[in-house]
């Protein structure tokens, strides 16, 4: 090969997902996640029914983005658990995209050979986060704002 020519070298670009469903309570930190494979209405209803049978006899209001899974007619929202919609194209207010947006920051450059790495890495990162600190991620001024009001 002469000088200046780069070698071209053959590659398979394979790229493996998995999704992180997540309900946070602000006011105090307690959490559920659940990770599953995709973003589809039947996923979501397994999460729900595993949030609510989290939750016990307790009632829970989850606020969420207006992703399809989320407002699917097929969506099968537990009783006891309430659903709100944030406006359109609003992730800002959505608290746990907070969350979120920590988990892939101490993801960030990282390279899995395996879709089970990252989800172990994605586990553990979960784990470990305690009340205190998803309280302070989650637990915005108008959040308290309407919690002062009950």
């Amino acid at each position: 090969m002469g000088k200046g020519i780069k070698p071209v070298i053959p590659a398979i670009m394979k790229f493996e997902y998995c999704y992180l469903y997540k309900a946070v309570l602000p006011e105090t930190g307690e959490s559920f996640s659940l990770l599953m494979p995709d973003m589809t209405t039947e996923s979501m209803n397994i999460f729900l029914r595993e949030f609510k049978r989290y939750l016990g006899e307790r009632e829970a209001v989850i606020i969420m983005d207006n992703a399809p899974s989320h407002r699917s007619n097929s969506l099968d929202v537990p009783e006891g658990i309430e659903v709100r919609y944030l406006p359109p194209y609003s992730p800002e207010l959505n608290p746990v995209e907070r969350v979120f947006e920590d988990i892939k920051k101490l993801l960030k450059n990282r390279v899995f050979r395996q879709l089970e790495e990252l989800e172990e890495a994605i586990c553990q990162i979960v784990r470990a986060f305690t009340f205190d600190r998803l309280r302070s991620l989650t637990f915005y001024p108008y959040i308290r704002e309407v919690m002062g009001n009950f």
